[in-house]
């Protein structure tokens, strides 16, 4: 067995710290950037950003080392960045801030549950992954058909991404505490996170179209 190079405090905070770079990330570009994204063609736009994602998500399972698995949490970070930035340029601040708060509070609340409960959300592993693959393959077949996704669509999508919360941080507790884990870790937290405050923001805005 592999010597722990951090204590689980250590790792527990460490993981909130790269989550706090990550959205702090995303504030920058959201504040300071979006007159130059919007200008992009949304098509490469789209494709950078499924690109850069990929390749970041494959880096952090596949990479060992520190370094390489930061770098592939910075190409998941970067072009959400960049989306995030144009999909909330039209956001009125008090709806944005409304959400923050809530999937704030909503975080905090699931990783104390499946701190106190986790093999419950460890029973969920398989069905989680079932689920999110059925959303994205009705989601895609529906906008292909041209057609509103119901209202209830993006609370679905929200619970999933909860049930998501909980099951990710109860596998990051498991795995060894060190740097390169505690990345990976918050990477995960990280795209369940901000996909919740996407769904909640829709929610909040009364939007459905866009999945």
């Amino acid at each position: 067995m592999k010597k722990k190079k951090l204590s689980q405090k250590q790792y527990n905070v460490l993981i909130g710290l790269i989550l706090l770079y990550g959205f702090a990330v995303n504030a920058i570009a959201c504040i300071f950037l979006k007159s130059v994204f919007i200008e992009l063609n949304p098509t490469y736009v789209i494709a950078g950003y499924l690109l850069s994602c990929t390749i970041g998500i494959m880096i952090n399972h596949r990479a060992g080392s520190t370094f390489m698995r930061f770098a592939g949490y910075n190409m998941i970070v970067l072009p959400i960045s960049m989306v995030l930035s144009i999909t909330l340029a039209d956001e009125h601040i008090s709806f944005v801030a409304y959400t923050l708060i809530i999937v704030s509070g909503v975080t905090l609340m699931l990783i104390i549950i499946a701190s106190i409960i986790p093999d419950v959300f460890k029973s969920l592993g398989k069905t989680l992954a079932v689920t999110l693959a059925g959303i994205i393959g009705a989601g895609m077949i529906i906008k292909l058909l041209e057609f509103e996704l119901p209202a209830w669509w993006n609370w679905i999508t929200a619970t999933l991404f909860c049930a998501y919360i909980g099951y990710d941080w109860v596998k990051a507790q498991d795995n060894y505490y060190n740097v390169a884990n505690a990345i990976l870790s918050a990477s995960k937290l990280y795209m369940d996170i901000i996909n919740l405050f996407v769904r909640i923001l829709k929610i909040l805005t009364g939007r459905t179209k866009s999945a």
